[in-house]
């Protein structure tokens, strides 16, 4: 199989390196990790929706 190499994804540490948060946004987001969690293990019965990036 033979792969195109097309774009490198940033690490996180990149990301969080380049776009620094805020704190409210900190919290904001720990608060929807701990929701995703709670999905994730069933302590919470919502469905997650997953959108990912698309193709080229």
């Amino acid at each position: 199989m033979q792969m195109e190499f097309v774009r490198k994804m940033p690490l996180p540490q990149e990301l969080l390196r380049d776009y620094p948060i805020g704190e409210e946004m900190k919290r904001r987001k720990a608060a929807r990790d701990g929701q995703i969690a709670d999905i994730l293990t069933g302590r919470d019965d919502r469905l997650l929706l997953i959108i990912g990036p698309g193709g080229c």
